[in-house]
């Protein structure tokens, strides 16, 4: 319906107007949506990028320097069907405490893993005969921590015996220390003990 002005101009009276008015109100609704729709999945992306920087600064921070040393303690040569005695240890030379982690022990085949005692627990299995690998419990360590065992190995095959140990490299600021070898030498000598009453 319209009604004509003192000008005589057509004028689209209430109901033209309402729908305009319907029209507007959607318009705006969806570009609202769509703002809002925007900034949620900008807000997103900021929190994920935000999330990702302080992993990366935590990470970065890290400074754990895990080094394996080992050394036999008993007699170098030793005569086959005797016990080797190995140290084992694992120091901490970075800034940063270290997580706990695993030791592992490389028991060469000819040799048996007996047992451990000491500082660094656990190793298992025991005992074991080689080729075999036996894991061991290592603490957190602070700076300039560090924890050991005694390692019972015994031969029974002439030549050379070795032992092996590492710990993970993941995370470490110096790989190349992660992991040590010492060898024995196996003679072929009966190992014999005498003892007077």
């Amino acid at each position: 319906p319209s009604t004509v002005n003192a000008e005589g101009r057509a004028v689209v009276m209430s109901g033209f107007g309402k729908v305009r008015k319907d029209v507007l109100l959607s318009v705006a609704a969806r570009a609202r949506q769509r703002r809002q729709g925007a900034l949620g999945l900008l807000l997103k992306s900021l929190a994920l990028l935000v999330t990702m920087m302080l992993a990366a600064g935590s990470a970065a921070a890290q400074d754990v320097d895990l080094v394996v040393n080992l050394t036999d303690a008993g007699y170098d040569p030793t005569p086959a069907g005797g016990t080797v005695v190995y140290v084992v240890s694992v120091a901490n030379n970075g800034n940063d405490t270290s997580t706990a982690t695993t030791l592992t022990l490389n028991v060469a085949a000819g040799t048996t893993f007996l047992g451990a005692s000491g500082t660094i627990t656990g190793c298992a299995p025991t005992p074991v005969t080689g080729p075999a690998t036996v894991a061991c419990n290592v603490p957190a360590l602070a700076l300039a921590a560090s924890v050991s065992a005694n390692v019972q190995i015994r031969t029974t095959v002439s030549g050379s015996a070795s032992l092996g140990a590492s710990v993970p490299t993941a995370g470490d600021t110096d790989t190349s220390n992660n992991a040590d070898t010492e060898s024995t030498t196996i003679t072929s000598g009966a190992d014999i003990a005498l003892s007077m009453a």
